[in-house]
């Protein structure tokens, strides 16, 4: 699947799991395939300089197949 947000997008692969409620999209940020982190605010907290939350809205699609060269 493709996950846009106005920060960026990034395709993989997703499975369901009926531990996330339904509208919500969960990726876990600490996979460089998967890069989240892209996706979201690059702020820290003044003092105690830790990433905000990450949580933004984002489109969910199927990406476009790749093309193929012709022989």
């Amino acid at each position: 699947m493709r996950v846009e947000t106005r920060r960026g997008a990034i395709d993989l692969a997703a499975r369901m799991d009926t531990a996330v409620p339904a509208g919500t999209v969960f990726i876990p940020f600490c996979f460089t395939d998967a890069p989240a982190n892209l996706l979201t605010d690059p702020m820290l907290d003044p003092w105690g300089k830790i990433p905000s939350f990450k949580f933004c809205a984002a489109r969910v699609t199927r990406p476009e197949a790749p093309a193929v060269a012709a022989e």
